[in-house]
Formats: structure tokens, sequence, C-alpha cells
């Protein structure tokens, strides 16, 4: 089974790009990094992300100094952002020594970095003292880190013994450095969401019946699964509907995200047609009953009342199944046969799109072939037959089987004429042998001699193989074609 998963941005794009903050991060114990959820829309400005009550902060990041120097001298910091991500707001410094100064000077608001000196006149600064940068919420609006992709974005402190070293553009070339800490995945993103389709295996339309039931004589089977939820982790996201300040370390809820699905099955639909009697309708008005969704503990069709979602529209080609809100859990997809048409062998995908709620762009899932229906025998067309006097008209098969193979014929005529069964329009085709069958003797046709045939035959596809063949009897000329195979395995 092949699946293809398809961009698909859904949610209102405004310009900008959201901010994210954070708890205070600890780059010496290595802690306070955050997973947020892929599906944040990162060019949606209206979708603000705030602080999360760990810290008093929008952002908050703590180190020691890493290199003891003394009182009386002046050294450098340096905070660093990958990934394009920069400061919303302009980060203060704090000192934690007897005296210390902590003074910003160049980077931060709309910068990927931040430089402050260190200095103290009393004191000296010991390398497990500690500086901690944090920017102060603002009166009014959120202040954070802007972020513009989904790649983790690392953060990384360095102590300098002088100001043209902090100041390289490219730090790689800083030859100043007396300290370097980092955290790599400072912010990182995963999938909040996740869609699964799981390939069944292929049902089979059983020639017995006329390919109107399955084999064991079932008209009900599962073309596909799926399985929508949780993608198993728990990204931080905010809901944009809740009331009051969110707090980030929420974990993703699915309705957070989306607020409605659409599910649509592609294959042959036809044999769910509506019928009256044994008469085809050509129409679809209660296949929406014959195509549904089992939600039940099985996900095995057999399902009942609310484990039961219809499907909201089905053609000769596709089931749609619009969902009001995203549909947790695993489901079959359920395929009814109607008991008169013949089903056609027929493979089955899907593919699932998502209306996102504001602030989030959401995937759309695709599945190839995650279910199938194939014939247990053959299905040969001859266009055209013609019983014209002065022809010798004919079918012949081969059976390369070792089973004897019985065959029936159903005609097709012109507007206005009929067609009556001969005497060989059922017949046994022997094994490993021809069987020739004149028109004579298949069919008789009224007021224009001509029709067409189709012949199911109880052996596997391979097994059989026909050619129409038409004699000139004043000529002798003969013209040959084979069989138009419509059947499965």
């Amino acid at each position: 089974m092949k699946q293809k998963r398809l961009a698909l941005a859904i949610a209102t794009v405004l310009g900008g790009f959201p901010l994210v903050a954070s708890a205070q991060v600890d780059l010496d114990a290595g802690t306070g990094a955050t997973v947020w959820a892929t599906e944040l829309n990162k060019d949606d400005s209206s979708f603000v992300l705030p602080d999360d009550g760990a810290t008093t902060d929008a952002f908050s990041v703590q180190s020691q100094v890493g290199f003891g120097f003394p009182n009386g001298t002046t050294r450098y910091i340096r905070l660093d952002l990958s990934s394009s991500a920069k400061f919303v707001g302009d980060p203060a410094c704090s000192f934690a020594v007897t005296d210390g100064e902590c003074t910003a000077r160049t980077g931060g608001n709309g910068e990927s970095f931040v430089t402050f000196s260190l200095a103290s006149s009393t004191t000296q600064t010991l390398s497990s003292d500690v500086v901690a940068i944090s920017i102060d919420p603002p009166t009014s609006g959120t202040p954070g880190i802007r972020v513009t992709s989904d790649s983790d974005v690392q953060v990384t402190f360095s102590l300098h013994n002088n100001d043209v070293s902090v100041d390289k553009t490219n730090q790689a070339n800083a030859d100043g450095i007396l300290y370097k800490k980092s955290l790599s995945d400072y912010i990182s993103f995963e999938p909040a969401l996740s869609v699964q389709g799981t390939a069944q295996p292929a049902l089979t339309a059983d020639v017995a019946t006329g390919f109107t039931k399955f084999t064991g004589g079932d008209n009900t089977g599962v073309i596909g699964k799926f399985k929508f939820g949780s993608a198993g982790s728990s990204p931080l996201i905010v809901d944009p509907d809740e009331a009051g300040p969110p707090l980030l370390n929420k974990a993703a809820e699915v309705d957070d995200i989306v607020s409605s699905a659409v599910l649509t099955v592609t294959g042959d639909f036809t044999a769910t047609q509506d019928v009256t009697g044994t008469t085809l309708l050509g129409t679809y008005t209660s296949s929406t009953s014959r195509v549904f969704l089992d939600s039940s503990t099985a996900a095995d069709c057999n399902g009942s009342g609310a484990e039961i979602t219809p499907a909201t529209a089905v053609t000769a080609e596709n089931a749609t199944f619009n969902l009001a809100s995203a549909p947790i859990g695993t489901y079959a997809i359920c395929f009814t046969a109607n008991g008169v048409s013949a089903m056609e062998p027929t493979s089955f995908s899907m593919n699932v799109d998502f209306t996102a709620q504001d602030g989030y762009s959401v995937d759309s899932y695709s599945f190839e072939n995650v279910g199938e229906i194939t014939q247990n025998g053959t299905v040969l067309d001859t266009p055209y037959i013609t019983k014209t006097a002065g022809y010798i008209s004919r079918v012949i098969f081969t059976n390369t089987g070792g089973k004897d193979a019985e065959y029936q014929a159903v005609f097709v005529t012109d507007e206005g004429a009929t067609a009556t069964a001969g005497i060989a329009a059922t017949g046994i085709i022997p094994a490993g042998a021809n069987l020739q069958v004149n028109a004579t003797d298949l069919v008789d046709f009224s007021a224009k001699p001509r029709g067409a045939i189709r012949f199911t035959v109880s052996a596997p596809n391979e097994d059989i193989q026909a050619i129409y063949q038409t004699v000139n009897l004043a000529t002798g000329d003969a013209q040959s074609f084979v069989l138009i195979r419509k059947g499965g395995g």
C-alpha cells in the first residue's frame, strides 16, 4: 500500500509568524526544552503562544558563566538561536554576582542573537556563577521567539574574552570563545494528528452467484481500514477557543486543531446502486446505507447503532463521508452489494481532507490500495456476434486448467431486438481441451441478427482463453479476435 501525504494549509493566512514562548531553560541541566504541534500555522501572525506559567518571563535561559575572571575586567556573552528563529522583544540579562553588571549591547528584537557585556567592580566571577537572559512580558502583545518552519531550534550560550569575538556574524570564526553550551532541541515540533490507512485482504466475488455475493455467501465486506487520532506523543499546543490565558503545556487534542474532516473512498461502487426487484436503476440514493463506516471494537462491518456512519454521498466511482468532527478511533470502510449487480474487479483508495481550526494547517492523507474486490472466475466479452446468412459464426474456448469449467452466456441486443438462449448458452469446457460453440446453438436473435455476449466461466482467469471467429462461406476467409477479458483472478 502506498501512502502520500499532501501539505494542505487550510487555516486563514494573515501574514507574519507565530510567537513561541518557553519555560525557563537551564543549559547546564539540559532542561526546559518544549515540543510544539507541527500543525501550528507558522504563517499566521494572529496565533500567539503565551507563557506556560512556569516562569514570569516569556523567554528565559540561564547558564553558568563557564569560565571565571577577576573583578574589574569585562567579558562578553552571546545567545544564538538557530533555524531562522528570531527574538520578539528585547532580552534582558541578570548576573548573580555582587555588584555584577550585565549590559545589553547588540541584537535582540528581530534578530536571532543578542549580546551583553559582563563585569563586576568588586567581586571575582566564578565559572559556576549564573547568568539569566529573559524577555519580560510587555503591557500588550506577547513576546517570545518567532519561528517560520518545523526545524528544531537550538539555543547556544557563549562567553567571549573580547567584543570582536562576540560580534562575529559567523561564530564559527570567533576566536575569543572561553565557554560554549547548547541545547539542540530547545524548541522542536512533532505532529499532533495522525491518520493510518491499513490495507485489507481482497474480497472475492463468487462466480457461483454471478458475482453478486462474496464467497461464503455474504454481500458485505471490509474494503479498507483507517485509524485517526493522536500521533502518539503529546505536543504542546494552545486551544484558540479556550477562555482566558491558555497554558502552553496543554497536551494536543484533536478538536483543538481540526473542526471537520471529509473522507473520500475511490473505486467501483456500481454494485451498490439502487435496484427495483432485479432492475438496476443507475442511481445511488440508497447506496449511502450500503457504503458505511463501522467503529465497533471489531471494526468488521457488523457494528450497530452509533457505531455505524453511513456515507454522505455515493456515485459509481466514489463514496464520501462528511464528518462533522474528526473521527477519533479505528474505522472499517464497509461495502454491501445490492445482490443484483455483478461486482466488478476493483481496488479502493482513500483520502482524508481536514478543515483546520484558526491558527493551524493540517495535512491531507492519501492511501492507495486499501482494499480490493476480485472474482474467482473468468468473464469474457464478445463485443459483437452475428448470425448473418452466408457466414459461420462461432466461439472457440481453450481450457488449460486441470478441471472442467462451466460457462454461462448472457446476451445484449440492439434496441428493438431480442435474444433467446440456445442449447449451448450453458455448457462445460473440458479440462485441457478446446470447445467450439457455434452461434446457431448459442442464441436466436429476433428483428436484427446480431448482438453481444458475456461469458462467465467457473475457472481461474489464467486457465481460460477464447476467440470469436467468423468464416465467409463463399470465399473461405476467416476473421478472429480475442474475447475481451473482464474478470479478476
